[in-house]
């Protein structure tokens, strides 16, 4: 379980723009030894027929990551500027697809700042869960080791779906495993200045609940 997520998300014109930024020899000269992989992810985005989560900033999905489930719980005070978010994240295993926002509610009353009661509240105030969207992608990742600090790098590609649409993924992000903000954000910058990158302000979820309302 981690409490915050620190992340930069770049638009890709297509996967093969994510294969020249893995092979490209900065990258790497970066690259922690035996950090890199390619697995499947599939999740499932849940809410109530209301919209309760996502009218609190609150995004929920359960995830299988290669062989196992991961369920996430994500809330945010801020708007995404230049591809860059600052978000709470839980992440707690999971037996399957079913969700389960309760097993949230521990984890919620241990934290000190004041919006845990809130956040908590609204967990419990929310109706039944229902599937609004899927995103099924398949992820690089490989572990940089960027000054002083641990950066996940990652590209996505797939799709999202939402009953009969769909809307193509093809992005890619660094997140801070480890480290100082200042250093994702340098990363980031240098990143968009040798590729060419676009930032990407609008997550998955966003995306996902765009799709679902068409």
């Amino acid at each position: 379980m981690k409490n915050k997520e620190l992340e930069i998300k770049f638009a890709l014109r297509d996967p093969k723009q994510g294969h020249v930024v893995f092979s490209d020899p900065w990258i790497r000269a970066l690259t922690a030894p035996d950090s890199e992989r390619s697995l499947p992810m599939r999740a499932v985005y849940y809410d109530d027929p209301g919209r309760h989560l996502a009218a609190h900033r609150i995004g929920y999905r359960v995830r299988r990551e290669g062989e196992e489930y991961i369920s996430t719980l994500k809330w945010s005070a801020e708007k995404e500027t230049a591809g860059f978010s600052r978000r709470l994240e839980y992440n707690l295993p999971a037996k399957g697809e079913d969700p389960d926002l309760t097993a949230f509610l521990p984890l919620l009353r241990k934290e000190p700042f004041p919006e845990a009661g809130q956040l908590g509240y609204a967990l419990q105030s929310c109706g039944n869960l229902r599937p609004l969207f899927i995103s099924d992608c398949r992820r690089q990742l490989a572990e940089i080791r960027f000054r002083e600090s641990r950066i996940e790098l990652s590209c996505d590609t797939g799709e999202l779906q939402a009953g009969d649409r769909q809307e193509t993924v093809c992005e890619l992000e660094c997140e801070l495993k480890e480290g100082r903000e200042e250093d994702l954000k340098a990363f980031g910058e240098e990143l968009q200045k040798r590729f060419g990158l676009s930032p990407l302000n609008d997550s998955k979820l966003k995306r996902g609940l765009k799709l679902a309302q068409k």
